[in-house]
């Protein structure tokens, strides 16, 4: 937070040919390892679940131990929404919303389509970017204080339906 860098790696069409994500995996391992929060939307329920599943089939150590802030916690708990989807609350207040990914661009990265691979990779670029403003907007509302707790810096990972990952520091 505080920044307005991106970091982000994809896997290659080739790794997506051949089901494998261990690269990312290693990369996205030491940041979470670094970091002292991690936050996202649904981060608790469904990154680091997803996250998690991915470093065991690799051998990674488990991330323990860390802070999250979680807006779809946050969103539950303090309004009342229409939806709590991160689209819909990104264009609620006012930011352009999500890039449109179909089933069908799901399908082009397993066959390992390298423009897919790209659309994917702004997508997620994309909802960084908006996810890192709706946890501003949100984190006064998140009864914590205004860096979060850490210690060093918070970073916003999202690996929602992608092998790659998008990272903010």
């Amino acid at each position: 937070m505080g920044r307005s860098e991106v970091w982000s790696d994809c896997v290659t069409g080739k790794d997506a040919k051949r089901g494998t994500d261990e690269k990312i995996m290693k990369q996205l391992h030491g940041l979470l390892d670094a970091a002292d929060i991690i936050a996202g939307h649904n981060v608790n329920g469904f990154d680091m679940k997803h996250v998690n599943t991915r470093f065991l089939k690799y051998g990674y150590s488990p991330i323990v131990n860390k802070k999250t802030l979680d807006t779809l916690t946050i969103a539950r708990s303090r309004f009342k929404l229409f939806s709590n989807k991160l689209d819909f609350i990104e264009q609620w207040l006012g930011y352009p919303g999500k890039d449109k990914i179909v089933n069908a661009d799901w399908l082009q990265v397993l066959k390992g389509n390298e423009e897919t691979l790209k659309k994917v990779l702004k997508y997620n670029k994309g909802d960084v970017i908006h996810g890192k403003e709706v946890l501003k907007d949100f984190q006064p509302w998140s009864g914590k204080r205004s860096n979060y707790g850490a210690k060093t810096g918070v970073y916003v990972v999202d690996t929602r339906k992608s092998e790659g990952k998008s990272k903010v520091k």
